[in-house]
């Protein structure tokens, strides 16, 4: 028997834009940049809209650090990009780091750890801390020297490695 309502192949899919640091190859600054990220999939797991470029399908590597300031804690997902092809980053060469390719910073909620919430004010230099400390020079083409990868299963279960403003 035939079903009298349609059956709808998509959901309606709502965006939200929040305010990242990207660390550009091709840049000499790091700046804040609206990052979009779609309601259905895992908002920290979504970051190829921030690197838009020819580079579509590279490698990317998250990794999440806890910067201790006072008594007051910050935890960041630093998002790096790898492929082969990928230029210096000027940007890191500035911070005393070396990496080819993009990285982008985003703050984690403290409610919700599985949600990305706003930078502002003070966070451009503590992501910049935490950048410079995280992406030790290692040679081209190699990942940063942190811990591992976040993977899907276990996220919760990693060490995170905490930082000391």
């Amino acid at each position: 028997m035939p079903r009298k309502i349609p059956i709808h192949a998509s959901k309606r899919v709502k965006y939200f834009a929040f305010r990242g640091r990207l660390y550009r190859q091709n840049e000499d600054r790091p700046f804040f940049a609206n990052i979009m990220i779609q309601d259905t999939a895992p908002k920290l797991k979504q970051m190829h809209s921030a690197f838009g470029d020819i580079f579509p399908r590279s490698y990317i590597y998250d990794y999440r650090v806890v910067i201790l300031e006072g008594r007051s804690s910050h935890e960041f997902q630093i998002s790096c990009k790898k492929t082969i092809g990928l230029e210096y980053n000027k940007v890191l060469q500035k911070l005393g780091g070396q990496w080819n390719g993009d990285i982008v910073v985003m703050r984690i909620g403290k409610k919700n750890p599985s949600n990305p919430v706003d930078m502002g004010g003070k966070d451009a230099g503590r992501a910049d801390f935490a950048v410079k400390k995280s992406v030790k020079p290692n040679g081209w083409g190699r990942s940063p020297l942190l811990p591992k990868a976040l993977s899907t299963e276990n996220d919760e279960q990693m060490n995170i490695p905490v930082l000391t403003l």
